[in-house]
């Protein structure tokens, strides 16, 4: 056990390779059920969840530390509050990712859907090319949740919860522009919580569906750093449910998590190509902006701010909890209501 917490610590505190999205590497089967939650919740899950929500709760505790610094304010200033305008990088990878899409002609949003209509193509092109122009943007959105819903239809909307960035990302470019300040504040709320609920939705993807990985792993053992199979996909899961919930929790460290989690897929694309790049392009984009805009966007409740380091400590560290619980429930739920 004391080299599995350590193992565990190491590689939240120091990402290396992360494996790619299974989904479109592996065989996969959603109609199947997942595994059953008792066997989920075993006492390798249970001892692994303790050392992260330590990790969590510590985490907590600097990063209020580190955010009533007036030092830290002064970095956050000089570095990062003279980049005005953080829309560019989301059109951008918007119209690089549906150009790319449009030349592959076979494929809507993501590398595992595939389809033979003729109308997708012209649809990725036009969103492409929305992108050319701030005041177009919000046409390129309406584009993006089309595709999303056709692929709602073609594959099932438990299949595409998997993907909330895309619904997020359409919300982001539709108030692009507009003139209501308090429609605009909302834009890098909807950025931060598309991206947390999509890598925590992968993490529980990892606990219920285990063995779809597995065959990823046999081929590229480094990837394990040494853990069993099983002690890595619930090391795995938690690193990337843990970052993405201070993604959205944390103030002065939230950069340190976006970046974590930006460090975590750009280390898959050099074992996994451009299939990776490509499927996780929106993301790594959203990371980045979250990156330059940090903390400021997303306020914290007025109690909680006032409570002491130790209490808001404590009090995140409960919701991050309580979080996974919800986040399961909600998971095998959907999969049940969609199998039936």
């Amino acid at each position: 056990m004391k080299r599995l917490s350590l193992s565990s610590g190491l590689y939240l505190l120091l990402p290396g390779r992360a494996e790619a999205h299974v989904k479109w590497f592996c065989a996969y089967d959603t109609s199947v059920p997942p595994l059953p939650i008792r066997q989920v919740f075993t006492p390798t899950f249970v001892a692994i969840a303790l050392l992260f929500s330590a990790l969590m709760f510590t985490a907590y505790v600097i990063d209020r530390a580190l955010n009533t610094s007036t030092w830290s304010q002064r970095i956050d200033d000089r570095l990062f509050r003279s980049v005005a305008d953080t829309n560019s990088i989301i059109r951008v990878a918007v119209g690089i990712l549906f150009l790319l899409l449009w030349d592959s002609g076979s494929t809507i949003l993501t590398p595992e859907l595939k389809t033979t209509s003729s109308l997708v193509p012209w649809v990725q092109i036009a969103i492409a090319a929305s992108m050319l122009f701030h005041s177009t943007a919000k046409f390129g959105a309406v584009g993006i949740m089309a595709l999303y819903l056709y692929a709602v239809e073609e594959y099932g909307a438990f299949h595409m919860m998997d993907y909330p960035v895309f619904p997020a990302i359409a919300v982001y470019l539709a108030l692009t522009g507009v003139e209501s300040p308090h429609l605009r504040a909302l834009q890098l709320p909807v950025l931060y919580a598309g991206i947390a609920a999509t890598m925590m939705w992968g993490a529980i993807e990892k606990f219920a569906y285990p063995s779809w990985t597995f065959p990823l792993l046999a081929a590229h053992q480094e990837l394990t750093v040494g853990l069993g199979f099983e002690q890595f996909m619930y090391v795995a899961a938690f690193v990337e449910f843990s970052l993405a919930f201070f993604m959205v929790t944390g103030t002065a460290l939230l950069r340190l998590a976006c970046g974590a989690l930006l460090l975590l897929l750009l280390s898959a694309v050099p074992e996994f190509g451009k299939i990776d790049a490509v499927g996780h392009l929106l993301i790594i984009a959203g990371l980045i902006t979250m990156i330059i805009a940090g903390h400021r966007s997303i306020q914290m409740p007025a109690a909680l701010s006032r409570a002491g380091a130790l209490t808001q400590a404590g009090i995140l560290t409960s919701s991050y909890l309580a979080t996974i619980v919800a986040a399961f429930a909600l998971y095998y739920a959907s999969q049940f209501m969609a199998g039936r």
